[in-house]
């Protein structure tokens, strides 16, 4: 069931709690870095809502780092990139770090984005997404992404550590087609609140 609080979003940004009724959806959420980061975190909260950023320790995730992202929450819908891994900024084609989220995009990608890290600050649990990411290259390339809240103070979150998948021929099987979007029942990018 949507929250009444996004209602307001544009078409073609779901916000569902439904993932398993969706098969490409769940697909993504078993993917092998997603599952490895989404157990860390888990094993970091120690029972807690969510961990605080200095339980998490880079060297125990050396092999998720360049596809690691730490975005800190400044005020309302106005998000900062603290960290960039460097797959990310590879696949985003310019370095992202220290700047807001979607200052570099526009139109329906930015409201995706911005969509996605309020949604991750406000409900305050595990957010999966999958959209088709924008980046350099002619071929566009399906993004997975989880995000995880980070917090000091058990009511709000501070900052959300994400981990973000670029795969051609797991998520996309090549180009997305109409037919991906009418089998996912999505217009392509979809947030899931976990």
């Amino acid at each position: 069931m949507q929250d009444p609080v996004y209602a307001d979003r544009p078409s073609g940004i779901f916000l569902t709690e439904a993932a398993r009724r969706n098969p490409l959806l769940q697909q993504g959420m078993q993917h092998p870095m997603l599952r490895e980061f989404r157990e860390y975190w888990d094993r970091k909260r120690a029972g807690r809502p969510t961990p605080k950023r200095t339980d998490i320790d880079p060297t125990e995730i050396g092999g998720l780092l360049p596809h690691i992202l730490i975005v800190e929450n400044l005020k309302e819908r106005n998000f900062r990139y603290r960290l960039v891994g460097t797959a990310v900024t590879a696949a985003s084609g310019a370095e992202i770090t220290g700047t807001c989220v979607g200052e570099n995009t526009t139109g329906r990608y930015r409201e995706f984005l911005l969509t996605l890290y309020e949604t991750a600050f406000k409900v305050s649990r595990p957010v999966f997404s999958r959209n088709v990411f924008p980046g350099v290259e002619e071929l566009r390339k399906a993004a997975i992404r989880l995000l995880l809240p980070l917090s000091d103070d058990k009511k709000h979150s501070e900052q959300v550590i994400a981990v973000y998948v670029f795969d051609y021929d797991k998520i996309l099987r090549g180009p997305i087609t109409i037919d991906d979007v009418k089998r996912a029942q999505i217009s392509g990018d979809v947030i899931e609140v976990l």
